[in-house]
């Protein structure tokens, strides 16, 4: 460790944020670098930099004077890549056992359809027709061109959160309508 980041460090303890920023300064790049091992895009790894450097500054008094300081907040910084990581799995194992369920439902329904001519195909069709220009378009986007849904927010210019609100949304009113056995 340099001395000044030694004296940076001794001073943001003691609740200098001008010297905590000196900090951030001269370890920024050891810290975006370790993110850039786990995560792939620039964005992604701006924002765990910011949540990485504020979990440290909350966390500073826990640091060991004497031992190394990058090191310490590479190490931070490598669980919360890791911890996005499990929740982006979590999240689109979830979205295959949608899919998965969805697909063995429009099965069976198939299968029990008595009349081909009113069968599920024209249910799930009436259904979206119920839906509205804009919600068939993120369907669409999400679940037959498989987009992710931070590239869905940017053509929406809202966030990955409300898209997938959305979604989540427009599922429930396709399964209930389904459910109705409305053509």
């Amino acid at each position: 460790m340099a001395a000044t980041l030694k004296d940076a460090l001794r001073r943001a303890r003691e609740g200098d944020i001008d010297a905590y920023e000196e900090v951030v300064r001269q370890t920024a790049s050891a810290v975006r670098a370790q993110l850039a091992l786990h995560v792939r895009d620039a964005e992604t790894v701006n924002d765990l930099a910011q949540e990485t450097f504020l979990h440290a500054y909350e966390h500073l008094t826990e640091f060991v004077p004497g031992t190394d300081f990058r090191a310490w907040i590479r190490t931070i910084a490598r669980t919360r890549a890791l911890r996005l990581w499990r929740e982006r799995q979590r999240k689109e194992a979830a979205h295959r056992r949608y899919v998965l369920a969805l697909q063995d439902r429009l099965a069976e329904r198939a299968a029990a359809a008595e009349d081909p001519a009113e069968g599920l195909l024209a249910k799930v069709k009436g259904c979206l027709g119920r839906l509205g220009e804009h919600a068939r378009a993120l369907l669409r986007l999400r679940y037959f061109e498989n987009r992710p849904l931070r590239e869905i927010a940017a053509r929406e210019g809202t966030s990955p959160g409300h898209v997938s609100v959305t979604l989540f949304r427009l599922r429930r009113q396709l399964a209930q309508c389904l459910e109705q056995g409305a053509p």
